[in-house]
């Protein structure tokens, strides 16, 4: 991306977020929740692990990149909403994403814009996050072995889905969603979802996973009411 470009972008993304931080509490807010679920087989499989066998050796590393419940529930799928203009205020608290056991923990992290992330190396070899972003600029951070360095913050100022690997490890990786306002949530082990304190108002419903791909549909928020909003995404292409 030109400097130009993403400094334009990433004084809009500013201005949005200042404009959630000066949000005042939600009245009458409503709430969306509700299960991802996927029409195909997942991937119960364990990672091919070839290098720094004695520390990623240990134990078996799982493929997280499509985990599928018996039920169909989707594992780690980020549920957003887009077209909210206002609310509650965006995060503030620091998020964490660690490498330890040679894999990224959590597998997916979902942040606002302007959000801390504290990158951690909780391993006893050298990590580095090495990301790939497609709207905010690249990181490529080395993390010396657990006890011979210290964590790291970084923040990304535009929305994004950035996916991180390590260079050293070549089966590690994980994605980063950043989003733009609040609401968002990221989907546990049997695909459910909750976004609460919602603005009253009509909005579109986003759901995004790195092998499903994504979907969305156009939805209504009523004061102080409670919908079930459930996405099924189709099974991916082989």
């Amino acid at each position: 991306m030109k400097t130009g470009k993403w400094i334009g972008r990433a004084g809009l993304a500013g201005m949005i977020l200042l404009s959630f931080n000066v949000a005042h509490a939600v009245e009458n807010g409503g709430i969306v929740s509700g299960a991802v679920t996927y029409k195909g087989k997942g991937r119960p499989a364990n990672l091919k692990v070839d290098h720094d066998l004695e520390v990623c050796g240990k134990h078996p590393i799982r493929d997280e990149s499509l985990l599928v419940a018996a039920d169909g529930g989707l594992a780690n799928a980020v549920v957003w909403l887009e077209g909210v203009s206002g609310g509650k205020e965006m995060p503030t608290s620091e998020a964490a994403m660690d490498q330890s056991g040679c894999a990224y923990v959590p597998h997916v992290l979902a942040i606002g814009v302007g959000q801390k992330i504290l990158f951690k190396n909780s391993d006893a070899v050298l990590h580095n996050i090495n990301s790939f972003p497609k709207e905010n600029r690249p990181l490529n951070l080395s993390l010396l072995a657990a006890g011979q360095g210290r964590p790291l913050k970084r923040s990304f100022p535009l929305a994004d889905e950035i996916k991180v690997t390590c260079d050293a490890h070549k089966w590690m990786s994980a994605w980063i969603v950043v989003r733009d306002n609040p609401y968002f949530a990221v989907t546990d082990s049997k695909g459910r979802y909750k976004i609460a304190d919602i603005p009253p108002g009509k909005y579109r419903l986003v759901v995004w996973h790195e092998t499903a791909g994504r979907m969305q549909k156009d939805i209504v928020v009523q004061p102080k009411k409670a919908a079930t909003e459930n996405l099924a995404l189709p099974a991916a292409k082989r």
